[in-house]
Parts: structure tokens; sequence; C-alpha cells
């Protein structure tokens, strides 16, 4: 027999041994066994929850029979993109700001102004501007 053996077995002893005075209260089982019950029909009523409300929200957005969503339309991003795109197309009273995250603690910032077609190129390093530009775009 291997030492590891003979030290499996010899703490085995000695944990039997030392539990062998400990017993669970009376009437202990049927308190977790009721406490596992109430758990398992509240997950169950919150499963059963979740496909009704499912199910209701899929007959709201469901196609009709000619194909056409009844109801509200669900919105992705597509068509958030596009709504966004076609806006700022009507519209030049707008500054945009594109902030590009470069190596290390460092960033840029580039404001643009439709209106007059100006634009501004602030650089961060660690949080602080370091350089900056301006500039008409053609």
């Amino acid at each position: 027999m291997t030492d590891d053996d003979q030290f499996g077995r010899r703490l085995g002893t000695l944990l039997r041994n030392e539990l062998s005075d400990v017993h669970s209260a009376p009437g202990m089982t049927g308190r977790l066994r009721g406490r596992a019950r109430r758990r398992r029909v509240m997950v169950g009523t919150a499963a059963a929850a979740l496909v009704a409300i499912t199910g209701a929200v899929s007959l709201v957005v469901a196609p009709g029979s000619d194909g056409v969503r009844t109801g509200r339309e669900l919105v992705d991003v597509a068509h958030v993109r596009i709504q966004v795109t076609d806006a700022l197309a009507r519209s030049t009273d707008y500054v945009v700001l594109a902030r590009s995250d470069l190596a290390g603690n460092s960033r840029s910032d580039e404001w643009t102004d439709a209106a007059t077609g100006r634009m501004r190129e602030d650089v961060y390093v660690s949080g602080k501007k370091l350089s900056w530009s301006t500039s008409r775009a053609d």
C-alpha cells in the first residue's frame, strides 16, 4: 500500500470518528424538503410567466395574414441607422464628435461642424490635451 493510500484511509477514519456524534435536528429533513419544494414551485411559476409573456408578445408582433406586421414594429439597428443618417442629411445644424482610442492611454476627438465645414481635432494623452488643430473641410 502506498503512502497516499495510507493517508487517505487514516483521514477517512479520523473524519468518521470526529463526526460520529453529529446528527441533524429532528424534522430538519422535512424542512429542507419543504424549502426545496417551494423553490421548485417558484421557479416553475416564473418560467410559466415568462412563457406566457413571450407568447403574448409574439402574438402582438406576429405578421398578419397579408405579411404586414400587426401592432408596433420591432426596430433593429439597421432601421435606426438609416433614420439617423437620413435626419442628419436633411439638417446642417449639428456638430459631430468622433472619438478614437489610440495606443496606450490616449484618445483623439474630432469635431465637425456640418454648417460651416470646419473641423477641429484634439489629442489627449493620459487625460491632458497635448495638441489640437482646426481646419476647414473642402
